[in-house]
């Protein structure tokens, strides 16, 4: 096995020399990088994640797994399970399932992870989050961008998991995207799913968010929208905004 030579040069030039050997032997790269010690170390396997994920992210998941620093690892796993996630959608699931990582570290793998996992299944996704086995701190991000991959495949699927939540945080977050992309998919799509929602705080934002993605190309119509906005603060504001889009 040929060895690098820990001490010869500069650390960066040691970590151009590990990193060049990834492509040609990664297991004696991983090996010697093993050998570091410290933050030394931590940034060998980084950069071996970084090289190696695109091409085998199963050993990239590993090797970040290595990584004592536990911001530094959240952020190599999440890159490396990213990456895994489309070619191997059920084994990223199994392992975010599995995982003993604390919540730290597993919430930023997920902010990672779970919109590549949207890109693949986002109902799937969709359902994780339902039954609570994301983090809180990655829910939101993970809620809009599984909206946004969601109402490519099946707007109205998506459009009823949104109005579900009892979050009205996540539902003001979810119901632009929602809306404005089915909009831009389907002129008239959002109109009846609106009419057919009951009074109240999920209404109010799909009202807002479908006046304000017709603003622009139909302002009348808009505003009729903006009327329907049983909030007098948030019917304040989507006038506003229509205004400001003429």
């Amino acid at each position: 096995m040929e060895k690098l030579p820990r001490k010869s040069g500069t650390a960066e030039e040691r970590l151009a020399r590990l990193t060049d050997r990834a492509t040609i032997d990664p297991d004696d790269a991983e090996h010697q990088a093993m050998q570091l010690q410290g933050a030394e170390r931590d940034e060998a396997l980084e950069a071996l994640v970084a090289e190696l994920a695109k091409t085998d992210a199963v050993r990239a998941a590993r090797i970040a797994g290595s990584i004592e620093d536990p911001v530094k690892r959240g952020q190599s796993l999440g890159f490396a399970l990213a990456q895994w996630a489309s070619s191997d959608a059920d084994a990223v699931f199994a392992w975010l399932e599995a995982t003993e990582e604390d919540e730290r570290v597993k919430a930023s793998v997920e902010r990672m992870a779970l919109p590549a996992l949207a890109e693949v299944d986002p109902a799937r996704v969709a359902h994780w989050i339902a039954e609570g086995k994301a983090t809180p701190q990655a829910t939101e991000a993970a809620v809009v961008t599984t909206v946004q991959r969601w109402v490519q495949k099946d707007a109205n699927a998506a459009a009823q998991w949104v109005a579900a939540f009892d979050d009205e945080r996540l539902v003001h977050e979810a119901m632009e995207p929602l809306v404005s992309l089915w909009t831009k998919q389907e002129a008239a799509g959002p109109a009846k799913w609106i009419e057919g929602m009951p009074a109240g705080k999920a209404r109010d934002e799909a009202c807002a968010a479908y006046a304000a993605a017709l603003a622009l190309t139909a302002p009348e119509e808009a505003v009729e929208w903006a009327r329907k906005i049983e909030d007098p603060g948030l019917g304040a504001a989507t006038m506003k905004r229509i205004e400001a889009a003429k």
